[in-house]
């Protein structure tokens, strides 16, 4: 069985938290900013929320150009959101609602 290398799992992990959490923060802020009143091109907060989303997004879509030259390189399955597995293995949902992930051998 092989090991998913490190470095698929902390950009995976960096990908996912972005695509979550960073999205939802994003989203949190820009809400707030609409809500203090002001027009939207004269609102500073705003503004400033809007270049974080864009620079939060460019992030993303750098993380899943080298997820993606990671499986094309690696020959690991890399689906963009989710756990990131080699392609082969074989996943198994259990009685108890864990999953068991067979690795192919090399």
């Amino acid at each position: 069985m092989r090991n998913i290398p490190e470095e698929i799992v902390k950009l995976t992990e960096a990908y996912d938290y972005l695509i979550t959490t960073g999205r939802q923060q994003i989203r949190v802020m820009i809400k707030a900013a609409m809500q203090n009143g002001k027009d939207l091109p004269e609102n500073t907060e705003y503004l400033e929320a809007k270049e974080e989303q864009a620079r939060l997004e460019e992030r993303i879509i750098e993380l899943r150009a080298l997820l993606e030259d990671l499986k094309n390189s690696t020959g690991f399955e890399v689906p963009m959101e989710g756990r990131h597995y080699p392609k082969g293995s074989k996943i198994i949902q259990n009685d108890d609602g864990t999953v068991t992930v067979v690795l192919p051998e090399e």
